[in-house]
């Protein structure tokens, strides 16, 4: 009991643990438990709740910009390997930039689906984007491989398609489905939330390397036989 007061026995110390939940429903539970209290509040005493409201929500910022500065920082670095390797900007930015903006579309919905974001989330967008790119690099790299042996850029587009889809889907659906049997086994609900947030970029990762990029690609080169890279 020593731990729920200080020293001079003037301050007494609430501590609330409850399930895994988000930011903003433990914020309101907290005030409903202020309000309560507030209620029925002897005289000369007081509620101070502000503190500790202020370094929960500002812990919550921390852990989504960690998230984001993390997955920023994984794409200047791939594009600027990238685009030293292929010597084309253009198709770095396309892998880079495309994978990127549906990655942040999967994990910034979790926000808004209410899904709680906790210290674990702060390596998923670096991990799942290094991850669900790698479909791209190698579609994209293959694309690059025949244009430079002189195959027109719309034959080249159907052919990388038609050499990669297959280990893109499978290697796709086996990190999908490891990340699935981790969110089912896992009984931590922490490991569970990244691991279904994982498997759901893998997933969208694969959509967007099979259909989307090769369809930038297309529109890029569709107009002409080749272009050099």
């Amino acid at each position: 009991m020593e731990a729920l007061k200080d020293p001079e026995a003037r301050e007494t110390y609430l501590l609330i643990r409850t399930a895994d939940q988000s930011t903003k429903d433990y914020v309101a539970l907290i005030e409903q438990i202020k309000d309560l209290a507030q209620s029925s509040l002897p005289n000369h005493c007081l509620i101070s709740a502000e503190d500790a409201l202020d370094s929960i929500k500002m812990a919550d910022a921390r852990i989504s910009r960690s998230i984001y500065n993390s997955m920023i920082g994984c794409a200047f670095m791939l594009f600027f390997l990238l685009a030293t390797l292929w010597r084309s900007p253009w198709l770095a930015g396309t892998v880079v930039v495309t994978n990127g903006l549906f990655m942040l579309v999967v994990i910034g919905s979790s926000t808004w689906l209410g899904i709680p974001i906790n210290s674990l989330s702060c390596f998923l967008g670096a991990v799942a984007f290094g991850i669900a790119i790698d479909d791209g690099i190698h579609l994209t790299g293959y694309f690059r491989q025949l244009l430079k042996e002189q195959v027109p850029s719309q034959t080249a587009i159907k052919k990388a398609v038609q050499a990669k889809w297959r280990p893109m889907l499978f290697t796709s659906l086996l990190l999908a489905g490891t990340f699935l049997s981790t969110a089912l086994i896992a009984s931590i609900p922490v490991v569970q939330i990244f691991a279904w947030l994982g498997m759901a970029c893998f997933l969208v990762g694969l959509a967007v390397n099979l259909w989307i990029v090769p369809a930038l690609l297309s529109e890029r080169w569709g107009r002409q036989k080749k272009e050099p890279t």
